[in-house]
């Protein structure tokens, strides 16, 4: 990348050049050269008195008709300390944790045969109420015969005597193993998503840190470190708030709610109400 800048003064007869080159290595350094010139146009001028001693001395000089030219050359290569490699080391494992948790997530967790709006898990006839006190019945024959007291045909839902057939959790249980693997989906997309927030956090630093070297854009890295100290008030005060209101969370609604027994489960779900803008297990789904 090249910049040019060619000026001509009438006045003294001359011309003047500036030239910058910026040349990108492969190896990542970036070699500049920086020129300066100027030429004193030939030919004869009449001028006399004052104007021509000015002209004479803007022009020549020591007495020399010669073009001045400089030539600047330098180069910036970026160097890497033993701490910023070792930096640079755990931002990488902390991306292939990332993939890693999302590739399980993707490949392992998630099942969409195994989410439904309605199970069969209470008796009840097709377009009646549920009976939530009575779970659904198993009506095979194999069924009637373990049932005891219980003679053919086989009592109708909401009959007498259908309370002595053998219940058939078959839809609790499919329910059940739904939300569990919601809850699995909702955990695991937590730290995904909570790993790439510090992944790219990391590549943040980083970056400023990469172009530090220019002084106009080293005025941000400068900036942020002017104002780490009140960052870092600002982090351990929002960390002293979440902790209280997990706390809180964890006394109030701990013995009523599972997801909110635990320190560390209240925490998850906190992240979860944060990131996914919902606390698992508040979704209505139909029972019948």
């Amino acid at each position: 990348m090249g910049v040019q800048l060619v000026t001509y003064n009438p006045t003294a007869a001359v011309f003047g050049r500036w030239r910058l080159s910026l040349d990108w290595q492969p190896d990542g350094s970036i070699l500049g050269t920086h020129q300066l010139q100027h030429k004193i146009v030939q030919g004869v001028l009449e001028i006399e008195g004052e104007e021509a001693d000015a002209l004479r001395h803007a022009t020549y000089g020591k007495g020399r008709r010669q073009p001045l030219h400089r030539h600047t050359q330098w180069s910036y290569a970026s160097r890497l300390t033993p701490g910023w490699l070792l930096y640079e080391v755990a931002q990488c494992g902390v991306q292939v944790a990332a993939v890693a948790v999302y590739f399980v997530y993707v490949t392992r967790v998630v099942d969409s045969d195994m989410f439904s709006t309605s199970f069969p898990a209470y008796d009840s006839q097709a377009a009646a109420p549920a009976r939530y006190f009575l779970p659904a019945r198993l009506t095979t024959a194999t069924a009637l015969a373990s049932a005891a007291g219980v003679s053919a045909p086989v009592p109708l839902a909401g009959a007498a005597g259908r309370w002595a057939l053998p219940p058939d959790m078959a839809g609790l249980q499919q329910a059940a193993a739904m939300f569990q693997r919601a809850q699995q989906m909702a955990d695991l997309y937590v730290w995904y998503g909570v790993l790439q927030g510090v992944a790219l956090l990391m590549l943040l630093v980083f970056a400023i840190k990469y172009i530090s070297f220019q002084p106009r854009l080293a005025l941000i890295f400068k900036t942020l470190a002017a104002m780490a100290q009140d960052l870092m008030h600002f982090l351990a005060v929002y960390l002293v708030m979440t902790v209280c209101l997990v706390l809180c969370l964890v006394v109030v609604f701990g013995p009523r709610v599972s997801t909110l027994s635990s320190l560390g489960d209240a925490l998850l779900n906190m992240l979860q109400a944060n990131l996914l803008h919902d606390f698992i297990g508040m979704r209505t789904y139909q029972v019948r």
